[in-house]
């Protein structure tokens, strides 16, 4: 519920100081769900979602989409994989 709420808010200030672009973060994984054949598009979402989290990211995007269709906010959706950070070494994650 954070997520969808906070996205929305976020979403209408930029809205309201009229940003010139948006930028989302959002994640492959989340989105195109487990059950999603391979290789994927851009435009490819899945509905058989498994986690609240997985809706929850789904939803951000549809709010994305929503604010650009009314209000012409460029939006950029970047869908992220297998992201890891500082002090993470590719050997030591499990795939």
């Amino acid at each position: 519920m954070v997520n969808g709420i906070g996205i929305l808010k976020v979403l209408q200030y930029a809205q309201l100081t009229n940003v010139k672009r948006f930028v989302y973060s959002s994640s492959g994984c989340g989105v195109y769900g487990l059950d999603s054949k391979m290789p994927f598009e851009e435009h490819d979402i899945s509905i058989s979602l498994h986690t609240p989290y997985q809706v929850t990211k789904l939803l951000e995007e549809l709010y994305t989409s929503y604010f650009y269709n009314l209000y012409e906010i460029p939006m950029v959706n970047a869908r992220f994989f297998n992201v890891f950070g500082s002090g993470e070494v590719l050997e030591d994650i499990e795939m």
